[in-house]
């Protein structure tokens, strides 16, 4: 819901950092730093990857964890379909490698998700929450502690459980409406419609 009000105040870059921020568990400072050349195809890395395995990889540089780049799979169809899409945009308006990916500070990011999220009904939520929401989603998934650590790039297991918490009781206790709840759920099927491949890849 926060990503589809930032697309229609014509925020496209902000939406699709909205949607790479859940799926890639992507702390601020590390959408605000990406470039367009940060985004890879996995296979063009490593030519043994193919099929569901070779999707695009973010590159993180200088991560917070660590003082050599670290790089995380897009997980969903939908999110990697949006953000070609995005890619071939910025291109064709002259982008070059090492321009931004979405052209955002973190501030800014920070700032155009609060006012999204500010206009849902009875939710307060921070950039944060896509990680730790991400987090929380995986671990819902089945993904063990250890793959969530690696694909979140924690270090500690105790970091990456503390995301863990049951879907639906956060819901209730961030006082999501349920009318809310039924839009993002509607979104979200329309988004699987237009991206019938959607799936989850580990």
């Amino acid at each position: 819901m926060v990503s589809r009000r930032l697309v229609a105040s014509e925020e496209c870059g902000a939406g699709v950092a909205v949607l790479l921020g859940f799926d890639c568990c992507l702390r601020v400072s590390e959408a605000a730093a990406l470039r367009l050349d940060d985004v890879v195809d996995a296979a063009a890395v490593d030519a043994r990857l193919r099929g569901p395995a070779a999707g695009l990889l973010l590159r993180i540089r200088n991560p917070k964890t660590g003082d050599l780049d670290q790089s995380v799979p897009v997980l969903s169809a939908v999110a990697s379909g949006l953000l070609r899409e995005w890619l071939a945009e910025r291109r064709e308006r002259g982008a070059d490698g090492g321009s931004s990916l979405f052209g955002y500070t973190e501030q800014r990011l920070q700032t155009l998700f609060g006012s999204a999220a500010d206009a849902l009904q009875g939710v307060r939520f921070a950039w944060h929450s896509l990680r730790h929401g991400g987090a929380t989603y995986l671990f819902m998934s089945g993904w063990s502690t250890i793959e969530v650590m690696r694909h979140g790039r924690w270090r500690s297991a105790v970091g990456a459980w503390h995301y863990y918490q049951a879907g639906r009781a956060s819901v209730g206790a961030h006082g999501v409406a349920p009318a809310t709840v039924a839009a993002g759920e509607r979104v979200a099927a329309a988004l699987a419609a237009v991206y019938p491949e959607l799936q989850l890849r580990k």
